[in-house]
């Protein structure tokens, strides 16, 4: 079975209503050249800031998932949403904020909701320092969702770096594995493609990084290069460093061939697999 999925790569525009306009208009274009699975950067109508996360962050009913819900309804299609804030109040009345990727079906339901695990708690000499942790929750659950096409994995950004998580989500069937993603430049640079196409090869199924444009006067200079990767580790797409949206078509018959020629999943030891 083939689908069609586009990247949206986005720049960064002040005010959540411009981001999200933006994020519409581009969502509608896609559909109409037949995407039928899209995905939006993360954070990408947030600025990539921890002390803004806060002032942005919003509770599962703001403005930022409900029209996020209505643009996949209105386009009929499968909507990674990229990240967005989002605002947790506990049972005790405290709050967290959580890095999230809400993903909507054809009908604008939300179907699930994937939170970062791994905190992008890093200093990257001649590069960046960040702590995520300073304000951000860290999720603690795999996401997975089931479409026509297929089951579909969900990661976000410095999540790509744990192989054991991907592992679990190829072992439960994901055949195709989406990740909203702003990795730094540097860090991009060396690093980006090498991880998409290492999952994609060792995973055995679809890989798509869906990142913010690059602006290198920004405080947080994005790497930008929205990239997809095929079960062999073929690059699909890369969309450089513009505002764009780019497309690949995804096929379950490759997939097969590939294990078939390759049938690395079956041959696991993990009999062996001890110290």
């Amino acid at each position: 079975m083939k689908v069609k999925c586009a990247l949206i790569q986005l720049a960064f525009r002040k005010g959540v209503d411009n981001a999200l306009t933006a994020a519409e208009g581009f969502i509608a274009e896609a559909a109409a050249d037949g995407a039928q699975l899209i995905l939006l950067p993360e954070m990408f109508c947030c600025p990539y800031s921890t002390k803004k996360f806060p002032e942005y962050a919003q509770p599962d009913d703001g403005e930022m998932c409900r029209r996020m819900s209505a643009a996949a309804a209105k386009a009929g299609v499968w909507l990674v949403a990229g990240t967005v804030p989002e605002l947790v109040r506990e049972e005790d009345g405290t709050e967290k904020i959580y890095n999230t990727a809400f993903v909507y079906g054809p009908n604008g339901r939300e179907v699930c909701r994937h939170r970062k695990i791994h905190m992008f708690d890093v200093d990257v000499a001649g590069g960046v320092s960040m702590r995520e942790s300073d304000t951000l929750a860290a999720g603690d659950s795999i996401t997975m969702f089931d479409t026509p096409f297929g089951r579909v994995g969900v990661a976000v950004c410095y999540d790509l770096r744990f192989f054991e998580m991907f592992r679990l989500m190829q072992k439960a069937g994901c055949g195709i594995i989406a990740v909203p993603a702003c990795f730094t430049a540097k860090t991009g640079a060396a690093h980006w493609e090498v991880l998409f196409r290492s999952r994609a090869i060792d995973c055995q199924c679809y890989l798509l990084g869906c990142a913010q444009t690059r602006n290198d006067s920004a405080p947080y200079v994005c790497h930008s290069h929205s990239i997809a990767v095929d079960p062999w580790g073929r690059v699909l797409a890369d969309a450089g460093t513009d505002e764009c949206i780019v497309y690949a078509e995804l096929d379950t018959e490759v997939t097969e061939k590939v294990k078939a020629q390759l049938p690395v999943l079956k041959q696991l030891r993990e009999d062996a697999y001890h110290l």
